[in-house]
């Protein structure tokens, strides 16, 4: 059983997260770092943890139900490894959020982390992170910007430096792991932010395998 689980994490793709609050650009930079490494002759993908596939709509429903915590970060855990295992071995996935976030926003509803750890831990083989920082200023203003819609829940309660705090703790306990988290500044403008990570990506991608 266990040479058979080996075998199958080592066909999955890299994977590289791009964590932080809400607004702070994720996906702006999504699509731009993975148009970035294909222009470098990498195969790249953008994805979505929780809009890309099947699992999307379960998503967000579970997000609008307080009392739905749990299964929340089971769906996004399972839609975390539908990602791996429905992709190509040769290409990375560039995701909009992954397991970083379950840390914040289900570690906030109350799912502890180690069950959170224990539902994510063997869909970090071949994972980094990389956490976008903006100043609670900035992040206010870029939020400001964006058209008004639906918001989950926990996010309509935190503030923008209650999410900036929860975000760095989370990054902690993942790094104290063994997880590869680098943080990045968000504040420049998005090509320039996506340039640092491309960089480190191409630089890097060699030691995750």
């Amino acid at each position: 059983m266990s040479g058979r689980r080996a075998t199958s994490k080592q066909l999955w793709p890299l994977l590289v997260a791009l964590e932080g609050p809400s607004g702070c650009g994720k996906s702006t930079l999504v699509p731009l770092v993975a148009a970035g490494l294909v222009q470098q002759g990498v195969p790249a993908l953008a994805v979505s943890n929780n809009d890309s596939g099947r699992w999307g709509p379960v998503i967000r429903d579970l997000a609008g139900r307080p009392d739905r915590s749990l299964t929340l970060a089971l769906a996004t855990a399972a839609a975390r490894a539908e990602l791996r295992e429905g992709s190509s071995h040769d290409v990375i996935l560039i995701c909009d959020r992954y397991v970083m976030s379950s840390f914040v926003y289900q570690g906030f509803a109350g799912v502890s982390q180690d069950a959170l750890w224990g539902f994510n831990a063997d869909l970090m083989a071949g994972a980094s992170s990389y956490l976008l920082q903006l100043s609670a200023v900035d992040l206010e203003r870029r939020r400001g910007l964006r058209p008004a819609g639906k918001t989950d829940w926990f996010k309509g309660q935190l503030t923008a430096q209650d999410e900036i705090q929860l975000f760095a703790k989370a990054a902690d306990a993942l790094g104290s792991r063994g997880h590869s988290v680098k943080a990045v500044d968000a504040a420049p403008i998005a090509q320039e932010v996506a340039g640092v990570v491309i960089g480190c990506i191409l630089r890097d991608r060699e030691s995750l395998r």
